[in-house]
Protein backbone atom coordinates (compact mmCIF):
# COMPACT_ATOMS: atom_id res chain seq x y z
CA UNK A 1 0.00 0.00 0.00
CA UNK A 2 2.49 2.48 0.77
CA UNK A 3 5.47 1.17 -2.10
CA UNK A 4 8.81 2.51 -1.90
CA UNK A 5 9.18 5.75 -3.07
CA UNK A 6 12.16 6.73 -5.35
CA UNK A 7 13.67 9.66 -3.65
CA UNK A 8 16.89 9.88 -5.28
CA UNK A 9 17.14 13.74 -6.58
CA UNK A 10 14.73 14.92 -3.97
CA UNK A 11 17.38 15.90 -0.86
CA UNK A 12 18.21 18.52 -3.37
CA UNK A 13 15.38 19.55 -4.75
CA UNK A 14 14.39 22.91 -2.81
CA UNK A 15 10.60 21.17 -2.82
CA UNK A 16 11.45 18.29 -0.72
CA UNK A 17 9.03 18.96 1.64
CA UNK A 18 6.21 19.46 -0.50
CA UNK A 19 7.10 16.04 -1.73
CA UNK A 20 6.91 14.83 1.74
CA UNK A 21 3.58 16.71 2.40
CA UNK A 22 2.22 15.50 -0.61
CA UNK A 23 3.10 11.62 0.77
CA UNK A 24 2.33 11.95 3.76
CA UNK A 25 -1.50 13.33 2.42
CA UNK A 26 -1.65 10.42 0.03
CA UNK A 27 -0.74 7.57 2.67
CA UNK A 28 -3.29 9.29 5.05
CA UNK A 29 -5.63 9.62 2.71
CA UNK A 30 -5.28 6.03 0.90
CA UNK A 31 -5.72 4.67 4.59
CA UNK A 32 -9.05 6.42 5.32
CA UNK A 33 -9.86 5.20 1.87
CA UNK A 34 -9.33 1.65 2.57
CA UNK A 35 -10.61 1.55 5.90
CA UNK A 36 -14.17 3.37 4.80
CA UNK A 37 -14.41 0.38 2.29
CA UNK A 38 -13.15 -2.13 4.97
CA UNK A 39 -16.51 -0.60 6.93
CA UNK A 40 -18.76 -0.48 3.76
CA UNK A 41 -18.28 -4.36 3.12
CA UNK A 42 -18.62 -5.22 6.61
CA UNK A 43 -21.71 -3.50 7.08
CA UNK A 44 -23.14 -5.13 4.18
CA UNK A 45 -22.17 -8.61 4.99
CA UNK A 46 -24.18 -7.71 8.59
CA UNK A 47 -27.10 -6.57 6.92
CA UNK A 48 -27.18 -10.14 4.90
CA UNK A 49 -26.40 -12.27 7.64
CA UNK A 50 -29.04 -10.37 9.75
CA UNK A 51 -31.62 -10.94 7.19
CA UNK A 52 -31.10 -14.40 6.64
CA UNK A 53 -30.84 -14.60 10.98
CA UNK A 54 -34.55 -13.70 10.82
CA UNK A 55 -35.50 -15.70 8.04
CA UNK A 56 -34.19 -19.05 9.50
CA UNK A 57 -35.38 -18.05 13.02
CA UNK A 58 -39.10 -18.22 11.48
CA UNK A 59 -38.14 -21.36 9.11
CA UNK A 60 -36.91 -23.74 11.78
CA UNK A 61 -39.72 -22.14 14.09
CA UNK A 62 -42.33 -23.15 11.41
CA UNK A 63 -40.84 -26.93 10.65
CA UNK A 64 -41.14 -27.47 15.01
CA UNK A 65 -44.85 -26.41 14.76
CA UNK A 66 -45.35 -28.58 12.08
CA UNK A 67 -43.64 -31.60 13.66
CA UNK A 68 -46.16 -31.51 16.56
CA UNK A 69 -49.52 -30.45 14.61
CA UNK A 70 -49.34 -34.15 13.05
CA UNK A 71 -49.18 -35.91 17.02
CA UNK A 72 -51.91 -33.14 18.12
CA UNK A 73 -54.24 -34.47 15.24
CA UNK A 74 -53.74 -38.24 15.98
CA UNK A 75 -54.78 -37.03 20.06
CA UNK A 76 -57.21 -34.34 19.44
CA UNK A 77 -58.57 -34.90 15.90
CA UNK A 78 -58.27 -32.10 13.42
CA UNK A 79 -56.60 -28.91 13.97
CA UNK A 80 -56.43 -25.92 11.54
Amino acid sequence: MYGAAATDGFNTNPSVVLFWIYYVAGIFLMNVTFLNLLISVMATNYERVMETKERGMLIERTKIYAQYVVPLNLFYGKIS
